[in-house]
């Protein structure tokens, strides 16, 4: 376990950089759907073994593509409270919504997952509900594309 998070921390931590450093704002739409897709696609290997290279290509995938989904998801939030003299003063109140509405999310899988725990405990049905719930931030970009392709034009 302590290897699997060493590796993986130290993945995610160059990736973050990575990420930040090159990812600018006119490629944030397609680096947030490339994060969502490869994120969902580093799930498959599970549906046919789980064993510690497949999770550990779970927890590699995840941890080097996450940042090109978080990293212009966070972006355009904060470039949206920042558009209007109105949201700039509203700032506190805008993040405390954007939290609550993670937290939902968060709690909404997290229900959903226990709801699936307590009826069937399949793995293979467990690695289905993780890829269904782990294609999720496919939905965030459906959502933000256009404020995403709007962002881009005016830079």
């Amino acid at each position: 376990m302590g290897s699997f998070l060493l590796i993986t921390s130290a993945v995610s931590l160059v990736s973050y950089w990575a990420a930040g450093k090159w990812l600018k704002p006119a490629y944030r739409s397609a680096g947030m759907i490339a994060g969502a897709v490869i994120m969902v696609l580093v799930v498959v290997p599970l549906l046919w073994d789980v064993n510690y290279m497949t999770l550990l290509v779970l927890g590699i995938g995840t941890s080097l593509f996450m940042p090109l989904f978080m990293l212009p998801a966070v972006s355009v939030s904060f470039d949206l409270m920042g558009t209007s003299r109105k949201n700039a003063e509203k700032k506190v109140e805008l993040v405390v919504v954007r939290e609550i509405s993670l937290m939902t999310g968060r709690i909404a899988g997290l229900l959903i997952f226990i709801a699936v725990l307590s009826f069937r405990k399949d793995p293979w049905i467990l690695t289905l509900l993780l890829l269904v719930l782990g294609a999720s931030p496919i939905g965030t970009w459906l959502f933000l594309r256009k404020i995403l392709n709007i962002r881009q034009t005016a830079a």
